[in-house]
C-alpha cells in the first residue's frame, strides 16, 4: 500500500483494479487491467502511476505541483521554466486554485529541466567573494604591478602606476633625504613572500645605478602580526646588505584607527588606506567597468571595506541603547566592527582619556576561537611588581556576541600555567588572592570576583544598561577600582 494522500481532498488513497473495455474494429473486445490509486472518499481522483516525484495538481495549463514524497512538494512554471523551494502538499494545497491533475506530464522531468527560482536574485558572482585571504589579496596586487612592470597602458597598468607615484610622493614628505621620482624608475621585479615580505618591488633608476626597494606589508582586517612588522623586514633587506632605498609600505583595504595612522606617519610607513585606494580607482571607473579582474575586486573593496567604513562612521551611539542593542545593530546594519569599537569606548571612558594622562591606553585585538575579540586596556605603571610576580590591568572587551569589563591579572612576565615554577606560581597566586580580598573589601565596588588563573574579577550586568546609565556606573567604579589599586600596589611594594 502507497503511502499517499489524494492531491483533491486530502483522504487516503488505496490501490485498486482498473479494467478498461474497448470494441476493436475488427468487432473484438479489449480487455485491459491495471493496477491503479484510487481516493478513499470517492472524489474523483485516480492514478495509475503513483511514483514519485509526481504532478498531483494544477492551477492552468503551465502551472503545477509535482509531489516529492507523501508531505511535500515543489511549484513549477513551466512557462517561465521556473522551480519553487520545497513546501508542505498540504500548505500550497490550502490557499486554493488548485485541481487535480490527470494527464502524462512526468514530475521527473519537469523538475530537472526547471531553474531554481532562487537564483534569478543570486547577483554575478565575484571571484574576490570567495577568494578573502590577505594572500588572494597579495596576489592580486602582484598582477596589477606587473603591469606596471610591463609599462602597459592598459588601465590595470594606469592604477599600478598611480599607487606607485602615491608611494613616492609620501614616502618624500617622511623622508627630506629622498628626492626621487617614479618617473625616474623601472619597475624590474616583483617578489611574493621574499624573506617572509608579503610583496617586495625592486625599481631601477633610468639615470643611475640606483636602485629602490618598495616592502608592501599587506593587510585586510588584520593589524601587525609582531611589533613594529614594517621596520623588520626593512632590517631584514639591510641586513642583506642592499644598497638603496628602502621603503616601508602598509596597505589596508580595511579600517585603520586614526590613532594607528598616525603612528604609522611618526614610523616613516607609507600608508596605503582605504581612502587612498577609492580616490585612485575613481579615476577610471570606466575603464574599470569593463575589465573583469579589476571590476570584481574594486565592486568586493566597496562592498566589503569602503561602503561599510563610510556608514559606520555617520553612524552615531544613542545613549538610551544598551550594549546588547549595539551588538544587534552592528549584525543587522553591516557595520564596522573595529571602528564602532572605538565609538563604543569613546563615548564610555571620553571622561578618562582627557583627565588621566598618567594612565596608559590601548585598543588591540586577540584572536579566539573562530572570532576576534576587540579590547580596550586601562594600566598604570605602578600595576605591577616584580618581585610579587604579577601585572594588573583593567580591560574593556568585546567578543562580538557580547562586551564585559574585567579585571585582568597576570604573572609579571607573562607565561602560561604549566611553565611557571612553583615558586613563581606560589607568588603570583599569593599577590593575586591578596588583591582580590582588598578589593572584596571595598563595598562600594560591584565587581563580581572569579578564580580563573588571569582574572581577579568583571563587572556585571553592563550588557543591559542604558549606555549612558552605564558610562555613569563604569565611570564610578573604574575611577575607585584604579584608586583601590594604587594603595595596594604601594602596600605590595612597600611592605612584602
Amino acid at each position: 500500500m502507497i503511502n499517499t494522500k489524494c492531491p483533491i481532498c486530502r483522504g487516503n488513497v488505496e490501490e485498486q483494479v482498473s479494467e478498461t473495455l474497448e470494441l476493436m474494429n475488427n468487432h473484438k473486445i479489449y480487455l485491459d487491467a491495471d493496477f491503479v490509486y484510487v481516493c478513499d472518499n470517492q472524489c474523483g481522483f485516480i492514478q495509475k502511476n503513483m511514483t514519485y516525484p509526481m504532478v498531483i495538481a494544477k492551477q492552468n495549463s503551465e502551472i503545477f505541483l509535482v509531489a516529492l514524497n507523501s508531505d511535500n512538494g515543489r511549484i513549477v512554471d513551466k512557462a517561465q521554466n521556473v522551480c519553487f523551494p520545497v513546501m508542505n502538499i498540504d500548505s500550497i494545497l490550502a490557499r486554493g486554485y488548485w485541481e487535480a491533475y490527470v494527464g502524462s506530464l512526468d514530475g521527473l522531468s519537469l523538475l530537472r529541466e526547471a531553474r531554481d527560482s532562487r537564483s534569478g536574485y543570486i547577483e554575478e558572482p565575484n571571484l574576490f567573494d570567495f577568494a578573502t585571504s590577505e594572500l588572494s589579496q597579495d596576489a592580486f596586487l602582484c598582477w596589477l604591478f606587473e603591469y606596471a612592470r610591463k609599462e602597459s597602458a592598459e588601465t590595470a597598468g594606469q592604477i599600478a602606476q598611480d599607487i606607485l607615484n602615491n608611494i613616492f610622493h609620501q614616502f618624500q614628505k617622511l623622508n627630506q633625504t629622498f628626492t626621487e621620482s617614479f618617473e625616474d624608475y623601472y619597475l624590474v621585479d616583483i617578489k611574493k613572500q621574499a624573506h617572509h615580505i608579503d610583496i617586495l618591488l625592486i625599481l631601477e633608476s633610468k639615470i643611475s645605478n640606483e636602485k629602490v626597494y618598495i616592502v608592501i606589508e599587506d593587510k585586510v582586517n588584520s593589524g601587525e602580526s609582531r611589533q613594529d612588522q614594517p621596520e623588520f623586514y626593512v632590517n631584514t633587506l639591510k641586513k642583506l646588505e642592499t644598497k638603496g632605498y628602502i621603503i616601508p609600505v602598509y596597505f589596508k583595504t580595511g579600517y585603520l584607527s586614526p590613532l594607528k595612522e598616525m603612528n604609522l606617519k611618526e614610523r616613516n610607513i607609507v600608508y596605503i588606506g582605504n581612502q587612498t585606494i577609492h580616490q585612485i580607482f575613481t579615476r577610471y571607473l570606466q575603464q574599470i567597468s569593463k575589465h573583469i579582474i579589476l571590476w570584481h575586486w574594486w565592486n568586493h573593496f566597496l562592498t566589503n571595506h569602503y561602503k561599510p567604513i563610510e556608514r559606520t562612521c555617520n553612524w552615531t551611539i544613542d545613549p538610551q541603547w544598551s550594549l546588547k542593542e549595539v551588538n544587534q545593530k552592528v549584525k543587522d546594519e553591516d557595520l564596522t566592527v573595529p571602528l564602532v569599537f572605538d565609538k563604543v569606548v569613546q563615548v564610555l571612558f571620553k571622561e578618562l582619556e582627557n583627565e588621566n594622562e598618567q594612565y596608559r591606553r590601548k585598543t588591540f585585538t586577540v584572536q579566539g576561537k573562530g572570532h576576534i575579540d576587540w579590547h580596550y586596556e586601562i594600566h598604570k605603571k605602578s600595576w605591577k611588581n616584580k618581585s610579587q610576580n604579577i601585572l594588573v590591568s583593567l580591560y574593556f572587551i568585546w567578543d562580538m556576541n557580547r562586551f564585559s569589563l574585567v579585571i585582568k591579572s597576570s604573572p609579571y612576565k607573562y607565561k602560561p600555567k604549566n611553565k611557571l615554577s612553583s615558586e613563581e606560581y606560589q607568588s603570583y597566586m599569593t599577590s593575586k588572592k591578596l588583591i582580590k580580598n582588598k578589593l572584596k573589601d571595598n563595598h562600594h565596588l560591584d565587581w563580581q570576583f572569579t578564580n580563573y588563573y588571569l582574572q581577579i574579577g568583571n563587572l556585571k550586568d553592563i550588557n543591559e544598561l542604558t549606555i549612558g546609565k552605564l558610562k555613569e556606573t563604569m565611570t564610578g567604579t573604574i575611577s575607585l577600582t584604579c584608586h583601590e589599586l594604587d594603595q595596594i600596589f604601594f602596600y605590595l611594594k612597600n611592605n612584602l
